[in-house]
C-alpha cells in the first residue's frame, strides 16, 4: 500500500481543487457573458448575419430574416439558393463551393436576393470560410442596398435620357473644364469635328490657331464668371467654312468658383446664306423699284405711306423724309378727293380685285395734274391684309397730245 498523505498534503490538495473549481466557474461565467455579448451584438446588428453549412442556414440573426421578409426560425435549414435570384444562382453556387474548398474568391460582392413576397432586393454580401461544430461552413453578413441600387438605376436612366436629348438637340453642346479641356461633347459636335477628336483635348488643340486666338478672350471672360455670346466664322473639323452663333455659360459651385463652362454652338451657315440671298434680292428689288418711271407707294391698310421709290420725289416734289409715315391725303387735291379715292379702292378690294382708274393728283407746289392709278391689295400667306401697293403714272403729256 502506498504511503498515506499527510494532513498538510490533503489540505493542500483541497485548496488546489477549490482553486480549479473557482477558475472553471469564472471561465463558465466569462463564456456565458461572452455568449450574451455575442448574442446581443448579433441580434442588434444593422447587417444581416448568417452561418451556412451544407448548403443550408444553421444560423441567421433577426436582421437577416427581416431583409428577406421572414422570421428567423422560418429560415433555419432552408436551402440557401432559394433566396437567390435565379439569374445569379449558378455564379453564387460556384463561389460558395470554391470558398469551402479553400480557393480564392471575392469576399465582397453584390447579389439580388428574393424576399418571401417574391420581390427582389439588392444586397451587398461579405462572407468567409469558418469551422462550425467541426465542419467547414460559411459565415457572412449582408447589407440591404436596394434603395441605393434603385437610385443608381434611376440616375443611369436619367443619364441615358439626357445623353439622348443632348445628342438630338439642333445645337453643338459641350462642357469644358477650368483647364480648357473638353470633358463632354454631344454627337453633333463630335460629328462636326470627327469622332474621338474632341473629348479629352483642350480647346487650343481642337480649334484652328487663328480661331483659338479669336475666342481665347471670350474663354478668359467665361472662366472669370461672365457670360459670353458672339458670332464667328470658322472651319468645322471637316475643313469647310461655317458660320456659328456661340454662347458660353460659366459652371459655378456653391462658393461661386468657376469649375468650367458650358459651350453651345449653333451652325447658322444656312441662315447667313439665306440672309445674304435675301439682302441681295432686296438690293435687286430696290434697284428695280427705283428704276421705274412710275411713282410707287407702299402704304398701310389705313393709308399711311411706309415706302416710296425715287420716282415719287421727282413726280411729286417731296423728299422721302417728307412723305414717310404721312397720310396719302397729302397727295390728293382736297379732302373730298381723298375720300372718293378711298371709296373706289374699297369697292374693288371688297370684290377681291385690283383696280385702275384716272384721278387728279397734287404736287408739293400745288400743281394739279392728271394721273393713272393702279391699286393692288397686299396680303400675307394667311390672306390677312397687310398693305396697299399704289402705282402712279403721270398722264400730263398724253393729255396734251390728245388735245
Amino acid at each position: 500500500m502506498g504511503k498515506k498523505p499527510t494532513y498538510e498534503e490533503l489540505e493542500q490538495r483541497v485548496k488546489e481543487l477549490e482553486k480549479e473549481a473557482l477558475e472553471r466557474k469564472r471561465a463558465g461565467e466569462a463564456l456565458r457573458e461572452s455568449e450574451e455579448k455575442h448574442k446581443t451584438l448579433t441580434e442588434n446588428s444593422l447587417t444581416g448575419i448568417f452561418i451556412l453549412q451544407d448548403g443550408r442556414y444553421v444560423f441567421v440573426n433577426d436582421r437577416f430574416a427581416e431583409i428577406h421578409g421572414y422570421k428567423s426560425e422560418e429560415m433555419y435549414e432552408k436551402y440557401h439558393l432559394e433566396f437567390i435570384h435565379p439569374d445569379e444562382r449558378d455564379v453564387l453556387k460556384q463561389i460558395t463551393s470554391r470558398r469551402l474548398n479553400g480557393e480564392a474568391v471575392p469576399q465582397r460582392y453584390e447579389v439580388r436576393r428574393l424576399r418571401k413576397d417574391g420581390k427582389t432586393v439588392w444586397c451587398e454580401m461579405m462572407a468567409a470560410r469558418i469551422q462550425h461544430r467541426g465542419k467547414p461552413a460559411t459565415m457572412g453578413n449582408i447589407i440591404d442596398i436596394n434603395e441605393h441600387k434603385l437610385a443608381e438605376e434611376s440616375l443611369r436612366q436619367s443619364t441615358v435620357l439626357l445623353q439622348h436629348i443632348a445628342d438630338h438637340l439642333p445645337v453643338m453642346f459641350s462642357y469644358i473644364d477650368s483647364d480648357r479641356r473638353y470633358i463632354y461633347a454631344n454627337r453633333q459636335l463630335e460629328d462636326s469635328f470627327g469622332p474621338g477628336t474632341v473629348v479629352g483635348k483642350t480647346v487650343e488643340e481642337v480649334l484652328d490657331p487663328e480661331i483659338y486666338k479669336e475666342v481665347k478672350p471670350r474663354i478668359d471672360a467665361v472662366l472669370a464668371g461672365d457670360d459670353a455670346d458672339y458670332e464667328r466664322i470658322g472651319l468645322s473639323g471637316k475643313g469647310d467654312k461655317r458660320g456659328f452663333l456661340v454662347s458660353y455659360r460659366p459652371d459655378k459651385d456653391e462658393s461661386g468658383d468657376v469649375n468650367g463652362f458650358f459651350a453651345l454652338l449653333w451652325d447658322i451657315t444656312e441662315i447667313k446664306q439665306k440672309e445674304e440671298a435675301l439682302r441681295e434680292s432686296e438690293l435687286w428689288m430696290r434697284s428695280m423699284f427705283n428704276s421705274m418711271e412710275e411713282a410707287v407707294f407702299i402704304v398701310t391698310p389705313d393709308r399711311v405711306i411706309v415706302d416710296i421709290n425715287e420716282a415719287d420725289t421727282r413726280m411729286f416734289g417731296y423728299s422721302k423724309d417728307e412723305l414717310m409715315n404721312r397720310s396719302t391725303e397729302i397727295l390728293h387735291v382736297d379732302h373730298e378727293h381723298y375720300l372718293e379715292f378711298g371709296r373706289r379702292t374699297k369697292d374693288a378690294f371688297d370684290k377681291g380685285q385690283a383696280t385702275r382708274f384716272e384721278f387728279d393728283t397734287k404736287k408739293k407746289n400745288g400743281e394739279i395734274y392728271p394721273s393713272e392709278r393702279t391699286i393692288s391689295l397686299l396680303k400675307d400667306d394667311k390672306g390677312k391684309r397687310i398693305g396697299i401697293l399704289s402705282v402712279v403714272r403721270d398722264l400730263s403729256e398724253r393729255k396734251k397730245a390728245e388735245e
